[in-house]
């Protein structure tokens, strides 16, 4: 295909995806209505190394530092051509959704640019636009994925790593000798490092690489060079590397979310409800994991069942790749129904097309009689199918998310028509404009005591309470619990859907003293949120 044409077609998902992640950012409406976790705290974060004082960062749970340090890029050069008046932290406060449009925006870019190039990889090796334009629907496998695109967070850019590992797998598959420089094997490790200073979940990637690389040697070079530029990546918060070490134990040797819970490894109850819910959400992924297994199972069935020998009909590099993709999908699987949230099954997501597709080749090798001369009509059913069945999660979440973020709105307006002047005390979480800044200045690293200083003046409300801990979060040093019973108002409470008001009342009585609390309820949104009036005796 010439060149003239083939950019263009080369264009067209890149550009559909830029489109419809920008449509369901819409949709869902600015990062203050209930979903400003975690990408104001990246805001924060990119503020802290934006202004090249060495301040740091002070959250490295992900790690995240490559979304960090790319958020900071963004801040530094929109406030440069901004021409704003204000120095760069009043500004960014100021206008903190700004700079996050900003940033997501970029972040976008980048992984429909790295899709783009994915495919233009995948054209020079295969010669064919039919295979290139399914693997290049990847992006678009799972709605977890769009959700990673729509808020400024590490599930972002992850996007761009599972692409480049993609690009892995087919560089090996067409590589005609399966020997393996140095050079190469620096590669393979750079990437899955960058994927894993990203975010942790990107763990189970890196057997793809192990498995399909040949000698020990070349798999104990890629071990250590992993660790080498996984360094090198998270060196911007290398300072709080304890905490990290302390809370990945705490992942692998607690149960619950982010390993909070009880010393229990697996709790079994939890762990098969959360493995049906992998596969019952994600529709494409089951197919695509169940189909791998058996492909995989088959081969076995036939090498030692059938005593076929299976290296006269099938290329070693196909049953490797094979095995390298069910064993990241399964690893992931695990590790996820562990500590479940559907978004942490994005990497594995990224290879259900790839899993899909080196099956038939698989098939196309043992058996080519039977389905090469269908391979076409294979290829465009499952393309068409897939394209249906992709636009329509695309334009139910566009709707999901309009009527998501118009409840969250109506709690903000009800809040503003009503309690203009009242002091609420926003809980983490909640749809509010000031909570989010406050969250996130709880993450600021060194900076934090400036941040909260700058904030008290700045916020209506100096009271916040983290639902997840069950705690009243100060921005003022001298606050305490009289800043709560002494005030002139009604106290009023706003509470997302995960929050609890017995919990908030109790934690208020421990730290006022008052043994008679009573609160109405005087507005519940759709989304289950509330406001609620704290009387005190």
């Amino acid at each position: 295909m010439k060149k003239k044409f083939l950019i263009p077609l080369l264009l067209i998902l890149p550009v559909l995806l830029f489109i419809s992640a920008g449509l369901l950012k819409y949709a869902q409406g600015p990062y203050y209505l209930n979903f400003y976790d975690p990408s104001y705290v990246y805001l924060i974060n990119g503020l802290n190394l934006a202004q090249l004082e060495g301040f740091g960062v002070g959250h490295f749970d992900h790690p995240g530092t490559t979304v960090q340090v790319i958020s900071a890029i963004v801040v530094k050069f929109y406030y440069a051509l901004s021409s704003s008046a204000t120095d760069i932290v009043s500004d960014v406060f100021s206008r903190p959704e700004v700079y996050l449009i900003k940033i997501n925006i970029f972040l976008n870019f980048i992984n429909c640019l790295f899709l783009f190039l994915f495919g233009y990889f995948i054209y020079s090796l295969s010669k064919n636009i039919f295979l290139t334009f399914f693997l290049m629907l990847s992006p678009f496998a799972s709605t977890e994925l769009f959700y990673g695109m729509i808020i400024v967070t590490p599930d972002n850019l992850l996007i761009s790593a599972s692409l480049m590992t993609l690009g892995i797998i087919f560089y090996c598959l067409y590589k005609k000798e399966q020997t393996y420089s140095v050079m190469e094997v620096i590669v393979f490790a750079l990437i899955i490092a960058f994927g894993l200073a990203t975010k942790l979940n990107f763990i189970p990637m890196i057997f793809i690489p192990m498995i399909i690389l040949n000698g020990y040697k070349n798999k104990f070079l890629y071990l250590i060079f992993i660790l080498i530029f996984f360094i090198i990546f998270i060196l911007p918060g290398i300072y709080n590397i304890e905490y990290f070490l302390n809370w990945v134990e705490g992942l692998i040797l607690k149960e619950g979310k982010h390993g909070k819970g009880g010393a229990n490894i697996i709790d079994p109850g939890s762990f098969s409800k959360n493995l049906v819910n992998i596969f019952k959400t994600d529709i494409v992924f089951a197919v695509s994991y169940f189909t791998v297994l058996s492909t995989f199972l088959y081969l076995l069935y036939t090498k030692y069942i059938l005593k076929k020998d299976l290296s006269l009909v099938m290329s070693a590099i196909l049953t490797r790749i094979l095995t390298a993709i069910l064993t990241a999908m399964t690893l992931q699987i695990i590790i996820v129904s562990k500590h479940y949230a559907q978004y942490y099954m994005i990497p594995s997501f990224m290879l259900s097309l790839t899993g899909l597709y080196i099956c038939c080749l698989v098939f196309l090798e043992l058996y080519p009689d039977k389905f090469k001369n269908n391979a076409k009509t294979i290829y465009a059913g499952v393309m068409s199918a897939l394209i249906i069945w992709f636009s329509y999660q695309i334009i139910s979440s566009y709707f999901e998310g309009r009527k998501q973020s118009e409840d969250a709105m109506s709690m903000v307006e009800y809040i503003e028509k009503k309690y203009p002047d009242n002091i609420i005390i926003p809980s983490f979480g909640s749809a509010n404009i000031e909570a989010p800044l406050a969250f996130a200045s709880q993450y600021a690293g060194s900076r934090r005591e400036v941040y909260k200083e700058i904030l008290e003046k700045k916020l209506r409300s100096d009271i916040y309470f983290n639902q997840w801990v069950n705690e009243f979060y100060y921005l003022s040093d001298s606050q305490n619990s009289a800043g709560i019973s002494q005030r002139e108002k009604p106290v009023l409470i706003q509470l997302s859907r995960y929050g609890s008001i017995n919990e908030f009342i109790k934690k208020l009585s421990e730290i006022t003293g008052y043994k008679n609390i009573e609160y109405n309820v005087i507005f519940t949104n759709k989304n289950n949120e509330s406001v609620y009036e704290i009387f005190m005796r």
